[in-house]
């Protein structure tokens, strides 16, 4: 339901093309219901089943990846410099870092908000998770942490920054389960690192 603008849209459907819109999925539940809903428009709802189990089985590796200390995650948005926000509560991308076995690093707002200098210190992650392409737009991490705050932040200071792929984590789409475990077992790699910091 995110197409558009409508005169596209009509213009499909003029064009005798079916057009189904589906709601974004900020939640499991959601998109299992997205999987579903094109699994019947499609006739093949028994093959939505096999999707939907493939999820599921993706999800529960994933957790059994999970850190064993949940490290305080923030998510970063970004396309370049000038263009860059924050999760906060209530996304899918929050959603994507708790199943990877994340806590929030933001939960002072709804969905996302410009970075600020102040938000990003107060916040204090542990890691910086990032959708690939919008770390490459900033110039990799280095650019990353020129970001208002982000350097001085404790996963700025030792440069834990884990760049995500933004089709697997950021539409929990069919391949969730798979992205969910990419960013778990990438999570867990960075809580080892800060655990042998602290002893």
């Amino acid at each position: 339901d995110g197409l558009g603008p409508p005169a596209v849209t009509d213009q499909v459907r003029a064009a005798g093309v079916p057009v189904l819109l589906v709601e974004e999925a900020e939640t499991l539940e959601e998109a299992q219901v997205r999987v579903r809903t094109l699994g019947q428009a499609l006739g093949r709802p028994m093959r939505a089943e096999a999707v939907l189990d493939t999820m599921r089985a993706g999800l529960l590796r994933a957790e059994a990846a999970h850190p064993a200390i949940p490290p305080k995650a923030l998510f970063i948005y970004a396309r370049g410099a000038g263009l860059v926000s924050v999760s906060g509560t209530g996304t899918a991308a929050e959603r994507v870092m708790e199943l990877a076995g994340a806590e929030n690093a933001v939960t002072a707002f709804e969905g996302f908000q410009a970075l600020t200098a102040e938000s990003a210190v107060e916040a204090a992650p542990a890691v910086l998770v990032i959708p690939a392409r919008g770390l490459e737009s900033l110039g990799g991490v280095d650019g990353l942490l020129a970001q208002p705050g982000l350097g001085q932040t404790p996963a700025g200071q030792n440069r834990h920054v884990v760049a995500v792929d933004d089709a697997l984590q950021l539409g929990l789409g069919p391949r969730v389960g798979e992205g969910v475990l990419e960013l778990a077992q990438a999570l867990s790699g960075v809580s080892e690192m800060v655990s042998a910091t602290d002893v």
